[in-house]
């Protein structure tokens, strides 16, 4: 039986120790923070003879675990990546950084999908993507999930879903800013449109396959996170629009000004993501932006 680490004991992290828990499976759980819940002192502790370490903590602090991981992991470990994000300065998604940081036999993968926490603890249905460049995992994580009400897909197009997810983050927060200005179902129809043809020109644009923006992790994931009431993106979306100012990052507002350098400010086929950089990056009025925009269309 595989030996499986929690590194992150968040709202996500709690998530998947509750589907390991229906297979009977107890994993080490550790957190940076000690006010939350752990029951083990220490990461080298945590990870030092596991199989399967699942990575539940931002994405910008991604680098920084796995560097200290490496130091305690068995050589042949498999990293399982649920952070969503692009690194800040090097502009890598979570795939590239870990394509760097895996060493000797070691594998990765990306968790992504329609997953909220909050629906997992309660036992609801949910569904995901695995992807990655090795597609033996896809087996050894559905055995894991088996007796859970996960359903897993396998995806080869590692990159395309990694730079997915963190469109559907960014994107999401124009939705929330939506549901401040309480707009009509039908101005959110209109939108959620929008959003799905601006990711898929901006995936294209990226070298990404356009067409993995219509699977679980774009679509599936855009319309939770853009309607969810527990979504922290959409959550951010509502915060600059109504105080304009945040109380807690989320993966969106970080991963915007790196998008941006990575379409190389070239947005003009993009308003949507224009109207969010103006707002989130040169501080424009949220309302005033998304009234501008939605009048527009």
């Amino acid at each position: 039986m595989n030996k499986i680490a929690i590194i992150g004991t968040g709202r996500i992290g709690k998530a998947i120790e509750h589907l390991l828990q229906t297979s009977d499976l107890s994993p080490n759980m550790w957190d940076i923070n000690p006010d939350m819940p752990r029951n083990v002192d220490s990461l080298a502790d945590a990870v030092a003879d596991v199989d399967i370490i699942f990575i539940c903590v931002p994405s910008w602090v991604v680098r920084s675990v796995i560097v200290e991981m490496q130091k305690f992991v068995k050589p042949d470990v498999v990293f399982v990546v649920l952070s969503k994000g692009i690194e800040e300065n090097t502009f890598k998604t979570m795939d590239l950084l870990l394509a760097e940081l895996v060493v000797d036999a070691q594998s990765y993968a990306l968790l992504f999908g329609p997953t909220m926490a909050e629906d997992i603890l309660a036992d609801s249905r949910a569904a995901t993507i695995l992807a990655s460049p090795n597609p033996d995992i896809f087996a050894v994580l559905q055995d894991l999930f088996r007796q859970s009400r996960l359903v897993m897909e396998y995806s080869e197009e590692v990159h395309s879903v990694a730079l997915t997810a963190v469109l559907k983050n960014i994107y999401a927060m124009a939705m929330g800013m939506a549901s401040a200005l309480e707009v009509s179902d039908n101005a959110n129809a209109m939108l959620m449109v929008h959003i799905i043809k601006e990711m898929r020109i901006i995936l294209e644009r990226l070298g990404g396959n356009p067409d993995i923006v219509l699977s679980l992790a774009g679509l599936g994931d855009m319309v939770l996170t853009g309607f969810s009431k527990y979504s922290r993106n959409r959550a951010t979306g509502r915060e600059l629009l109504e105080q304009g100012k945040l109380s807690k990052k989320s993966e969106g507002y970080t991963a915007l000004p790196s998008l941006v350098e990575l379409l190389e400010n070239n947005l003009e086929d993009l308003p949507l993501l224009q109207a969010l950089q103006s707002i989130a990056i040169d501080g424009m009025s949220a309302q005033e932006v998304m009234d501008s925009y939605l009048d527009s269309k």
